[in-house]
């Protein structure tokens, strides 16, 4: 379930910027940690 809920709010993430997380690293962006990730996730469950 995780997993899935990860991938969407990465592919919407991706859709928003136009660039993969991938591509995004090479050019030395750092979108996102897990911890961050999992706080943001936390806060969209709880509708906040």
């Amino acid at each position: 379930m995780i997993d899935i809920l990860k991938k969407r709010f990465t592919e919407n993430k991706e859709r928003h910027l136009g660039i993969s997380f991938e591509e995004a690293e090479k050019m030395g962006v750092r979108l996102m940690n897990e911890e961050e990730y999992r706080y943001l996730q936390t806060l969209h469950l709880a509708g906040l």
